[in-house]
């Protein structure tokens, strides 16, 4: 017993703490801090790009995203290197013509979406117009 007091406190202290395995990362950012993406460009080799941790990372409408096997994830909480980064991308005078891209991507995927609309209920209608002729046709036939 002698020999543990005469060791002094940091030691004791490192001898009843130290099986604990306590320990703490600050800063360091794993694979749980991302989410699975639901949508992403079909063209997202376009957006700037940087190089972090290893992987090439696009910035998409304020997030950062990259593969991860098969699919595509974002960040969950934006890292302080890809902040500053976003930052500087955003100031850019590419930054507004991207953003005028974008949105007359938007706008024409919605004119399309709109003509097949307006295509299927005129198919729709010339199928209901067939059919009442046909009952038509059969009552004049009796």
């Amino acid at each position: 017993m002698t020999r543990i007091i005469g060791l002094g406190p940091l030691a004791l202290l490192a001898i009843l703490f130290g099986p604990l395995g306590c320990y703490a990362t600050a800063g360091a950012y794993t694979d749980v801090d991302y989410v699975d993406a639901e949508y992403v460009p079909p063209r997202i080799d376009v957006y700037p790009s940087y190089e972090y941790s290893g992987r090439t990372v696009y910035l998409v409408d304020g997030r950062w995203y990259y593969r991860r096997g098969p699919r595509w994830v974002y960040y969950r909480r934006e890292p302080v290197e890809l902040h500053r980064r976003r930052v500087y991308v955003e100031r850019g005078p590419r930054a507004a013509d991207r953003r005028l891209e974008e949105r007359r991507e938007l706008d024409r995927r919605r004119e399309e979406h709109r003509r097949a609309l307006d295509r299927r209920r005129e198919e729709e209608q010339r199928e209901v117009d067939r059919r009442r002729e046909e009952r038509f046709d059969e009552r004049r036939h009796y």
